[in-house]
């Protein structure tokens, strides 16, 4: 319940930051791409990322590039290890 609760806080912020109310149709993911890619190919996504940093390092801040990973846990049930079923078998061999 707390994901879902900061869920809500983050996309009622990124809505506000990028001016989008709730009646207003969201780009699609393609469209975003694009517009990423056409950044790039202009070199002024990097020129955009340092100025940034810039104002945010007037207020002691400080903005890093990085990667979002998905770190979550999924329960699997155990499997033997490879010693454990050779102890098996010749347990059972031995009987």
């Amino acid at each position: 319940m707390l994901r879902v609760h900061c869920v809500q806080l983050f996309y009622s912020s990124v809505r506000w930051f990028v001016g989008l109310r709730l009646s207003d149709a969201l780009p699609d993911e393609t469209t975003i791409l694009h517009f990423r890619h056409l950044l790039e190919e202009h070199g002024v996504g990097m020129e955009l990322f340092e100025e940034i940093n810039r104002h945010l390092a007037a207020q002691g801040l400080q903005l890093r590039e990085g990667t979002t990973m998905d770190a979550t846990l999924i329960a699997v049930a155990k499997v033997p290890s490879l010693l454990q079923k050779s102890a098996l078998i010749q347990a059972s061999a031995t009987k």
